[in-house]
């Protein structure tokens, strides 16, 4: 789980905008509180989120220790990712 800069810029943001909602409710500022409150969930949520989950590399690691993954599964969902993506365009 490294962290990029755009990871930290992210959650920094978003803890701004937390803090900001939390001072405009203590002050009642309906307006300035739900524009906070809104950024908030879609700052610091989706960082907390890039934050906790693995990198690919990481994963596709442990799940071959575990013998879950082996490079003829790995080649099938990367040629069914990308049929997929091709269907979509």
């Amino acid at each position: 789980m490294p962290w990029s800069n755009q990871d930290g810029a992210l959650l920094g943001t978003g803890l701004l905008f937390i803090g900001g909602a939390v001072l405009a409710f203590k002050k009642k500022a309906t307006v300035p509180f739900k524009a906070a409150y809104f950024f908030s969930w879609v700052t610091a949520g989706p960082a907390i989120i890039m934050l906790v989950q693995p990198d690919k590399e990481e994963l596709e690691k442990k799940l071959r220790a575990k013998g879950v993954l082996d490079d003829a599964s790995l080649d099938e969902a990367r040629r069914s990712r990308q049929a997929q993506m091709d269907a979509l365009r």
